[in-house]
């Protein structure tokens, strides 16, 4: 049976995996490398660079991130997870919000600046080095602007800069980009792009519902575990 800490680090993988962002990302760059005539296998080239580069960026700053944590004195540290697990709960009921009533008040999002560089980076023909620099601004946006359970992961962690957490974030950021992967292989086997696109379109008040509520079950795993009410192990 799965550890209770593995299962919490599992759902925030989850959530970030599931963020129309980085999905729109990849259907994105699928359509223009085939609005440039190119064929399926560079979709899947350009595509799995893009793929392990966004796991490399968000593993490599994960680690970082946990390190610094580590430093922290525990009190310091306890306050700091307090507050991201706060933080957290809030933008699941931000999520929610938007599923309820979107455009409405505050929403959770990404910069219009991050959208349009995101753009600018496909809208020629994409190589392998404009998918790298994809994959690693959109890991750098995600930590930042939609960075609820990419924290709730690491202060989940925090304290302990060992081989095991280190292995529990390598998990988180597989989970992150698998959906990506298998996105990737339909588009390899004949699955239109215009398919997807509508797929995204469909779901996606039903994954800012399912996202959260992941969210504001993982807030509050973090404030009960800080309080002492829950152990994660």
């Amino acid at each position: 049976m799965a550890e209770p800490i593995t299962v919490l680090i599992l759902i925030a993988a989850a959530v970030s995996a599931f963020n129309p962002y980085t999905i729109g990302v990849l259907i994105l760059l699928a359509s223009a490398v085939y609005g440039n005539g190119r064929r399926s296998r560079h979709v899947l080239g350009l595509g799995l660079v893009y793929a392990l580069t966004l796991f490399a960026t968000s593993l490599v700053g994960g680690v970082a991130l946990l390190y610094l944590y580590s430093l922290l004195p525990i009190v310091a540290a306890n306050y700091l997870t307090l507050g991201i697990g706060i933080l957290v709960v809030v933008a699941g009921l931000l999520e929610i919000k938007d599923f309820l009533w979107y455009g409405k008040g505050i929403s959770v999002g990404l910069p219009q600046l991050a959208t349009r560089n995101v753009k600018a980076l496909t809208k020629y023909r994409p190589g392998l080095a404009s998918a790298a620099l994809l994959g690693m601004f959109v890991a750098v946006i995600d930590a930042t602007a939609a960075s609820a359970p990419y924290f709730a992961a690491i202060a989940a962690l925090r304290g302990n800069f060992d081989a095991q957490n280190i292995g529990l974030l390598t998990l988180y950021s597989g989970v992150f980009v698998f959906p990506m992967i298998i996105l990737l292989i339909l588009i390899v086997n004949g699955v239109r792009v215009s398919t997807l696109q509508r797929w995204k379109k469909d779901f996606k008040g039903r994954m800012r519902l399912g996202v959260g509520l992941l969210l504001i079950a993982l807030g509050w795993a973090l404030i009960l575990t800080t309080s002492g009410v829950l152990n994660l192990g």
